[in-house]
């Protein structure tokens, strides 16, 4: 079959991802709700022994009883959890990373090449699972959301005393900010998940002997970053490890030898990005970045940049506009 067809292929796979994924992520936010319910009376007794204060340093804080036997609850809370999701999150990545072995099959099927060959064998599969990109443990960056829950009842605890809050809604507001850490935990799923997913894509790709490359494939809508959209329908070389950036949702579109300058049969996100309208580029973009971009002062492409994490690996987004700036000056 021709290239459209292949396009269409991976769409339907991704339109199922993200409907897998938006059900994994319903489900660990319900998990939560008893770590909320668990942590809701202390938070309210803190925050109502607190009233009438209007002013509480953090440090002065470090040194109540009330508030370390909040924090060490938190701790205890959260670790279970953190043992629930690291077990749901490296379930999700093995049935994911097979996953990936079939879309691939049936890429490969919608170019019609004949090939057949063996899936990965389950040693492989097992490599993607529990890790990060960089190869650092899942669990380790799932204990990291502990801080981001102190630092969010902290925040909400001081500003609500000096602002003078009602303690009602000083302890609503805490609550909200002991979400932080699930916010964190929900973004290593997402980004974790899709990781193994589209590694294991990707090697079967390498595996078949024709496939040469592939073509990055984003969702066009004002929720996508301004990088992805640029990237879009960009070219690499089969052996390149594909990319993404945190909650990153773009999927990869294999192309057989012979057609790597094909012109892509579809849209691509910079097309789409220059249709929409001035408000919806604003949007994306940002204004500052938009007016530059409006008055000629870099090109979209400029805005890509790469970076490389320790834990997450390389990583596509956007220059800021200092940045391009200056690029385009040097």
């Amino acid at each position: 079959m021709a290239l459209p067809e292949v396009y269409r292929v991976v769409l339907g796979f991704r339109a199922a991802l993200v409907a897998r994924e938006a059900a994994q992520m319903a489900l660990m936010a319900q998990r939560w709700l008893p770590v909320q319910d668990a942590l809701r009376k202390q938070i309210e007794d803190l925050a109502q022994s607190m009233a009438g204060k209007t002013f509480v340093s953090e440090a002065q804080l470090m040194r109540m009883e009330r508030y370390q036997n909040l924090l060490a609850q938190v701790r205890r809370e959260i670790a279970q959890y953190n043992g629930w999701a690291e077990d749901r999150i490296e379930d999700e990545q093995r049935a994911m990373a097979w996953l990936g072995q079939r879309h691939a099959g049936a890429a490969l099927d919608a170019w019609q090449t004949g090939v057949r060959f063996d899936v990965l064998n389950p040693a492989a599969v097992e490599a993607m699972v529990g890790v990060t990109q960089s190869g650092a443990p899942v669990a380790e960056l799932l204990r990291l959301a502990w801080p981001d829950a102190v630092e969010g009842i902290t925040k909400a605890l001081v500003t609500g005393l000096a602002m003078g809050q009602n303690p009602r809604k000083t302890a609503r507001e805490m609550a909200k900010g002991l979400n932080g850490a699930l916010d964190r935990m929900l973004r290593i799923a997402r980004t974790e998940q899709l990781r193994a997913y589209r590694a294991s894509t990707q090697e079967r790709f390498r595996q078949s002997g024709v496939i040469v490359g592939y073509r990055r494939l984003c969702a066009k809508q004002e929720r996508t970053c301004i990088a992805c959209l640029v990237d879009d329908g960009h070219f690499y070389e089969v052996a390149t490890d594909f990319s993404d950036h945190m909650n990153g949702r773009c999927a990869i579109t294999p192309i057989l030898a012979g057609h790597e300058d094909d012109k892509v049969p579809r849209q691509t996100g910079q097309e789409w990005f220059e249709k929409q309208d001035e408000a919806a580029q604003q949007r994306i973009m940002g204004k500052a970045k938009w007016e530059a971009w409006r008055n000629k002062e870099f090109e979209l492409g400029d805005l890509v940049k790469w970076t490389e994490n320790d834990t997450w690996g390389p990583s596509i987004g956007a220059k800021s506009l200092k940045d391009v700036i200056a690029g385009k000056e040097s």
